[in-house]
């Protein structure tokens, strides 16, 4: 499993990624055509993401899924840079 969380171009940008067996195409459209209760979690998810005037993709074939999240970064500013050899060095 690998997550990431990147602030890219003004949007925030969570993707999180496995290697399992994967959603079928079908099963997939049938999220992305569905507006009520199917697909609970994922639906739960994905009108969050709506509120926050963001959306959610998910990409799955037989060697995993990618589900990626992307928000307006509204007042979000990037952090410092961090001076890797001064930690290394303390």
């Amino acid at each position: 499993m690998c997550i990431g969380l990147t602030l890219q171009g003004g949007e925030i940008m969570l993707q999180v990624s496995d290697n399992g067996c994967g959603f079928s195409e079908e099963r997939l459209q049938s999220f992305r055509e569905s507006q009520g209760n199917a697909w609970v979690g994922l639906a739960g998810m994905r009108e969050r993401v709506r509120e926050l005037g963001g959306r959610l993709e998910i990409q799955s074939d037989a060697s995993g899924t990618t589900l990626q999240v992307r928000i307006p970064a509204l007042g979000v500013q990037r952090a410092p840079a961090v001076d890797r050899q001064a930690i290394s060095a303390a």
